[in-house]
């Protein structure tokens, strides 16, 4: 409830500036959701690691000169 101070200063509620109930569930939305966003993204990242040959291609190599013999 909003109560108005005999200088004119109002003041308003938590519950009632903001329109919502403070239950504290956004924090774990919050948290599941980084937690997933961790494991898809290390998903992407490890799964392409494991499948790979490990060999490097001859055309991304630093200071290679296409053409010329080795």
């Amino acid at each position: 409830m909003s109560t108005q101070d005999p200088d004119g200063t109002i003041h308003i509620e938590d519950e009632e500036a903001t329109g919502a109930v403070k239950t504290g569930h956004m924090r774990w939305v919050l948290g599941i959701s980084l937690l997933l966003a961790i494991v898809a993204m290390s998903i992407v990242w490890i799964v392409p690691a494991l499948t790979s040959n490990n060999e490097v291609d001859a055309t991304s190599r630093v200071g290679d000169v296409p053409g010329e013999a080795e």
